[in-house]
């Protein structure tokens, strides 16, 4: 007795990678069943070995044909010389060989060894060049396919690679973009830091419908980031951490109405929004998006504190420059209710 090809689907895809691997011995059909499963992710790190396994895999016309997503990650406190060095370039620069790769993520090294301000490229650390070097290399053949792009621990410096064309064919057809950088803790150069996800907004084309940008420290006013004055229009998604919530951040978020999703988490706003003395509160900017992204059914808005000078965030408490934190959580539980309103209203019609 043969079992139906939907049932052994059924049961490969709530199995673990071993055992999928596994049943792939048994038979023919277990084999056609189990490939896609078992390779439509192949993770690689930065060792030689591990790249070496990568090359294997993708010069195998039958397995490079399943696979859908690649991470690559780095592993702490591995040895890394210059044959990795060639070995982890040679295996990323070969992602074209994948057709069907539509998801890639990034995990660098969660350390920020740069010595700032006095950055040059001929001070770069063996880990800002690897991570360059591998990034350059992923560049180095279109990905038509791609969607998603996920980079994690991206470090905030300049480099020529974010204004190149390869980088900007790696952003054209994608629908999802997560960046989380990493910086120094306390620096206030300006905007040098903001400048590579500053160079996201300029190649970025309208395709986009995800956003996710999250640094490791407050950017947007000390380092200055600057939101682009262009918008994306099937942009529905957006989730920010640790972005100072400024003037150009509060219009970039407003210039986008078709937003369903919205979540600022640990995104302090810049009371002096407006310009003179006159302090904006989170009651204010509350209402100006709830009146603007009539399209929401989801928000996540956590700490309603202000950014009050030179990257300094506080809460506050009672009347302090006329703000309020009772009004400020008022004014979100009023917004939250909307929200609910609408969402309740579009499941009522579906």
């Amino acid at each position: 007795m043969q079992l139906p090809v939907e049932l052994i689907q059924l049961i490969l895809e709530n199995l673990g990678r071993p055992e999928i691997l596994t049943m792939r011995l048994l038979n023919i059909l277990f084999c056609a069943s189990a490939t896609p499963i078992a390779f439509r992710e192949l993770g690689v790190a930065d060792t030689v070995r591990s790249a070496q396994r990568f090359e294997g895999l993708q010069s195998n016309p039958h397995i490079a044909s399943c696979v859908k997503s690649v991470v690559f990650r780095t592993i702490l406190g591995a040895q890394f010389d210059m044959l990795a060095l060639i070995t982890v370039r040679r295996a990323m620069s070969r992602l074209s060989q994948l057709p069907q790769l539509s998801s890639l993520r990034f995990e660098f090294h969660p350390t920020f060894d740069e010595q700032i301000p006095d950055f040059t490229d001929d001070k770069a650390s063996p880990r800002l060049k690897r991570q360059r070097a591998v990034l350059t290399a992923a560049c180095s053949a279109p990905l038509p396919m791609l969607k998603s792009l996920t980079l994690i621990n991206l470090m905030t410096l300049p480099s020529e690679l974010f204004t190149s064309d390869a980088f900007e064919a790696l952003l054209r057809p994608l629908d999802t973009l997560s960046i989380e950088t990493l910086g120094p803790r306390y620096y206030s150069g300006g905007v040098r830091e903001g400048q590579p996800i500053a160079k996201f907004w300029t190649q970025m084309t309208t395709s986009i419908s995800t956003l996710h940008l999250r640094s490791s420290h407050l950017i947007s006013l000390s380092p200055k980031l600057i939101f682009p004055s262009s918008s994306f229009p099937n942009l529905t998604t957006l989730h920010l951490t640790k972005v100072c919530c400024s003037r150009d951040t509060v219009e970039f978020i407003l210039r986008h109405p078709g937003l369903r999703e919205l979540a600022l988490q640990n995104c302090p706003l810049d009371p002096h929004i407006k310009s003179g003395d006159y302090y904006t509160s989170w009651v204010t900017i509350l209402e100006m998006l709830d009146a603007g992204l009539e399209s929401l059914v989801q928000i996540s808005i956590f700490d309603l504190k202000y950014c009050l000078w030179s990257g300094i965030v506080a809460s506050t408490s009672g009347d302090t420059f006329g703000l309020d934190a009772v009004l400020d959580q008022r004014a979100l539980e009023k917004w939250t209710g909307n929200v609910a309103l609408r969402r309740g209203a579009g499941n009522s019609r579906e």
